[in-house]
């Protein structure tokens, strides 16, 4: 007996034409809601997976960090009736340079030096809303000189906030770490940016 073809059933194939479109990122995104605005479906977040080169889709930021920051301090008066505002950034010309910061920080967190002993520092991260630090990163006097020819290094120092929810990565200079030491306590504001992205979707069936 012959089998019933799904042609049959079905019909002959109809050609179609394919338009690949772009959906634009602004603010957080997943690749599985960018499926389900731009394709009507969140489980076709494969062709999406298929049609991306430039943007990696696990990798959708649409909030990020600005690459530097301003390091604030409130210092008092001199009639000790108050505090006054001090842009150390500006006074001295010396950011805090961020390699990293996890797009999610927002607010008012600090930076927490402390003395272990002659030469020897701790360095920890507390982030906007948490009551503790995360765990502390170990460095000394040595971290600022190049082994080879003795010459000053920034070392990278990544810095994770407690429960490592949150982490900064981070470039000190010897100046940095002048200010930093002398504060013992340094606030560091995040304010996340908004940024733009685009993502390449499967083709959309026309007519």
């Amino acid at each position: 007996m012959k089998s019933d073809s799904p042609y049959d059933r079905l019909g002959s194939p109809v050609e179609t034409a394919l338009e690949r479109k772009r959906a634009t990122i602004i603010g957080d995104a997943s690749i599985f809601y960018q499926a389900h605005r731009g394709l009507g479906e969140w489980r076709e977040w494969r062709g999406i997976l298929d049609e991306t080169e430039d943007t990696p889709p696990w990798d959708l930021r649409g909030r990020d960090q600005t690459p530097s920051k301003q390091l604030l301090r409130d210092f008092e008066t001199i009639d000790g009736l108050g505090v006054e505002a001090e842009n150390l950034t500006a006074d001295t010309g010396i950011p805090l340079e961020l390699a990293f910061a996890s797009p999610e920080l927002s607010g008012e967190g600090s930076l927490i030096v402390e003395d272990t002993a002659l030469g020897e520092y701790t360095l920890a991260f507390k982030a906007p809303g948490d009551t503790v630090e995360g765990e502390a990163v170990a460095l000394t006097d040595a971290s600022w000189e190049n082994v080879d020819d003795g010459d000053p290094v920034a070392p990278r120092v990544l810095l994770e906030s407690d429960g490592a929810r949150f982490a900064v990565d981070l470039e000190i200079s010897r100046d940095l770490w002048l200010i930093l030491w002398l504060g013992r306590t340094t606030p560091v504001t995040f304010a996340p940016l908004l940024t733009q992205d685009e993502l390449t979707l499967p083709g959309v069936t026309l007519g």
